[in-house]
């Protein structure tokens, strides 16, 4: 008979390697993720994580720090939607106060063709927001992010 102890421990490490095996697929079969892939590989900084934002996009966020919310993917969405319900095609996208930049990179991964500017204000968020930039489309200016106040 096995002790409690060592059963329980067995238990979980089973479980553990099911979810392990059950998860080495992302997506359905046959699915093509959409978008382009990340250009650069930096490195995390520690007390940071790297999470997803769409496609093949990642984000670089502060653990305990200003994250990226549903409400970000609502706000993109929602541009999405007006911007294909009257058939515009914008040339050119400006987000003030744009944080961490996960607003600015849907939009930007949504519409490939224009041009966007971020402004934030707090020095940390547009410094992860040039590296989310910098890690998923490069150094090109179609999308860039400046540290400032508008107020000033």
């Amino acid at each position: 008979r096995i002790p409690k102890k060592r059963k329980n421990k067995d238990r979980l490490t089973i479980t553990a390697k099911r979810a392990k095996k059950k998860n080495t697929k992302s997506y359905p079969p046959n699915y093509k993720v959409p978008g382009t892939k990340p250009v650069a590989m930096e490195a995390k900084i520690p007390g940071e994580e790297i999470c997803s934002l769409v496609g093949h996009w990642r984000i670089f966020q502060q653990i305990g720090g200003h994250r990226w919310s549903t409400d970000d993917l609502v706000t993109a969405w929602f541009a999405g939607k007006i911007v294909d319900s009257h058939k515009l095609r914008p040339r050119q996208y400006l987000d003030l106060g744009c944080g961490i930049g996960s607003v600015l990179l849907m939009t930007a991964w949504k519409f490939p063709h224009m041009s966007c500017l971020g402004i934030e204000a707090q020095k940390l968020s547009s410094d992860m927001a040039k590296r989310n930039i910098r890690y998923n489309i490069g150094t090109s200016k179609r999308v860039e992010v400046l540290h400032g106040d508008i107020r000033n």
